[in-house]
């Protein structure tokens, strides 16, 4: 049977992404892995030169969206690790000024996972090309296995 001590498993909070933490979660009970979510919040520092009552208005709304993220990660990872032999789950937000894609990538390098499980939208034709696709890029870049998951079987 193949080993996996880690199991990154990306996640957007959309119901492709929450089917895919199952997925992994069956993956890492018989595979004795631990788990690590992970949340990518894409954007920067806002610019500077903008009035203070601006700037300061926009660090809030980032730090609110950095802590609402993590709560929710937080519940999920319990729900994940709930029960007789459910594995160790960690999680962890990053804030990325890149692609979120390259972000999951250079993620799973520093965790130095052995697996990524990824769910993806299934989006095709011209949504795809104008929204682009996290999990193909991250399928294209990773050093270790990628096992995509769409929200319906």
């Amino acid at each position: 049977m193949p080993k996996a001590d880690l199991i990154l498993v990306p996640v957007d909070f959309s119901p492709p992404s929450e089917r895919a933490a199952e997925f992994a979660r069956s993956l890492a009970v018989p595979l004795g892995s631990r788990m690590r979510l992970l949340h990518v919040v894409q954007g920067s520092a806002p610019p500077l030169g903008l009035r203070p009552a601006v700037y300061d208005a926009l660090l809030e709304a980032r730090d609110r969206v950095l802590k609402e993220a993590e709560q929710a990660l937080e519940t999920l990872a319990g729900r994940l690790a709930a029960g007789d032999g459910a594995p160790s789950v960690e999680h962890v937000v990053i804030e990325t000024a890149e692609s979120v894609g390259d972000a999951i990538v250079d993620e799973a390098r520093k965790a130095g996972a052995d697996l990524i499980v990824i769910g993806t939208h299934g989006r095709r034709g011209v949504e795809r090309v104008l929204l682009g696709s996290v999990a193909e890029r991250v399928v294209r870049r990773a050093d270790c296995p990628v096992v995509t998951v769409r929200a319906t079987p």
